[in-house]
């Protein structure tokens, strides 16, 4: 840290005080307390480090042959502290911001060492003539240092940090589907204001869904009123909760169903060995009477949702899912080539649940998991084998889709969704619990975390944070 040259005078002695140097510098405890309407007070105690700095006195008048330079080495011991209250609020940018720092405190315990050509009787006189304007130097110094390290290079650190967290799902090797799942999808994060009182930090965040390779596309639907109060209430027993609602759901499912994941086609060799029924135009024979007249062929089946599909939130985790879906029926030759026959359509109600697994030396993980759907609403809007008769078709859709693509589903979503957690490393943070629950129409996920302090600061004045705060290096 640069420090500009000291000069003054004080009883008859002129002094110089230049090339400051602090080395050595630890700090014991480090304490933020929520202030009401401000942001945070830090407090820093046991401060101790090193001083080292060059000095020159001479006698101010002819009479006082006083003259002579060297080094001081002031100790500043570890009754010292320093204290301050860091505003808070959100950028441009929807990052959070720290600053102004205001109402420093700093209380200093310290010692001086001399080292240079100084005649032993003068040794208290210099360090009487020294010793204000040290003390006055190293809190200029320490104030200077909260304000570049909490508005210079911390606000420079958080303004590289990606609050646009992307969703991963936790897909078994080999499965090149899973694994491509959700890799396009993140969870907007950013900031949309910040306010303190005395008990908690409440951050109002964007919260959209984003198609990564997309950005700019629009999600449809609105996406509701902010909630007056906080997740789970004011008396919420964690220390974290964070707030979803039904919109962040369907704009998931809108993704989804764009980038054509909404979508399975079964065959014969899809169904399970106790399906009742083979999927061949001999089951369908009394539902399309053209098929009574041919021979008995093998079919496939389309299955996709024909619109976005949309969730809604009920207490006890309970998730109700609405589809509406089109079955796109084919018959297939001897010679593998085949033939579109007819669709039909249907709207899918049902339940899932989620739930959060893992912990421990393990990730966390929102795991969610379908129940059954029902059909409704069968229709056929086209056919090119002639009459289609759909009254009793529910049945047989209802199986394809309860045993052979809910499972299908259900093994694909098993593995969960993992919680980020790739800064903790960087900023010393673990967590010690999360919880999910549906309030209302919002999922409250609420966790417990411990911040090593020591880890945090480090963390920031790491060469790599360093480089990063002042534009070097890649994102964290």
């Amino acid at each position: 840290m640069k420090v500009p040259v000291m000069e003054g005078t004080r009883r008859g002695f002129r002094y110089e005080l230049s090339n400051f140097e602090i080395v050595e510098m630890d700090i014991a405890s480090a304490k933020l307390d929520f202030v009401a309407g401000t942001g945070l007070r830090a407090d820093l105690s046991g401060l101790e480090f090193h001083v080292w700095l060059d000095y020159l006195i001479d006698g101010e008048d002819w009479y006082n042959p006083v003259r002579t330079s060297g080094q001081l080495d002031v100790h500043v011991r570890p009754k010292s502290s320093a204290a301050g209250l860091l505003g808070i609020g959100v950028s441009a940018a929807g990052r959070p911001h720290i600053g102004p720092v205001e109402d420093v405190e700093v209380t200093l315990d310290l010692s001086i060492a001399i080292y240079g050509t100084i005649l032993r009787p003068l040794v208290n006189t210099v360090l009487w003539v020294f010793q204000r304007p040290v003390e006055r130097l190293i809190v200029s110094a320490i104030k200077r240092q909260l304000e570049t390290f909490y508005i210079g290079d911390l606000n420079n650190y958080l303004s590289l940090v990606d609050l646009r967290v992307p969703l991963r799902l936790a897909a078994p090797r080999g499965n090149e589907l899973a694994q491509e799942a959700l890799s396009f999808m993140e969870l907007d994060l950013r900031l949309c204001a910040a306010s303190v009182d005395e008990e908690m930090l409440q951050l109002d965040v964007y919260g959209a869904m984003v198609d990564a390779e997309d950005p700019n596309a629009t999600i449809p639907g609105e996406p509701g009123v902010m909630p007056d109060e906080p997740p789970a209430g004011e008396e919420h027993p964690h220390m974290m909760a964070l707030a979803l609602g039904e919109w962040q759901a369907n704009s998931a499912m809108h993704i989804l169903r764009k980038k054509g994941f909404l979508h399975k086609t079964i065959t014969q060799e899809d169904l399970p060995a106790n399906m009742p029924f083979k999927l061949s135009t001999n089951t369908f024979r009394p539902f399309v009477p053209a098929w009574w007249l041919m021979e008995a062929k093998p079919m496939r089946v389309e299955v996709s949702a024909s619109e976005d599909p949309t969730v809604a939130l009920k207490p006890g985790n309970v998730i109700l899912l609405t589809s509406h879906v089109s079955f796109k029926m084919y018959t297939v030759g001897h010679g593998g080539d085949e033939k579109y026959a007819f669709t039909v359509s249907a709207r899918l109600e049902g339940q899932a649940s989620a739930r959060v697994i893992g912990g421990g030396d393990a990730p966390y993980r929102v795991q969610v998991a379908v129940a059954s759907l029902e059909v409704f609403d069968l229709g056929v809007p086209k056919s090119d084998v002639g009459i289609v008769t759909v009254g009793l078709l529910a049945p047989v859709l209802g199986a394809l889709v309860n045993q052979v693509a809910v499972p299908k589903a259900n093994e694909f979503l098993a593995s969960g969704v993992e919680v980020p957690d790739n800064f903790n490393d960087q900023l010393g943070v673990k967590w010690n619990g999360l919880g999910l629950e549906v309030e209302g129409a919002t999922v409250v996920g609420s966790a417990d975390f411990a911040v090593n302090a020591s880890g945090l600061i480090h963390g920031l004045f790491s060469p790599r944070a360093r480089a990063m705060a002042h534009g070097g290096g890649g994102p964290p």
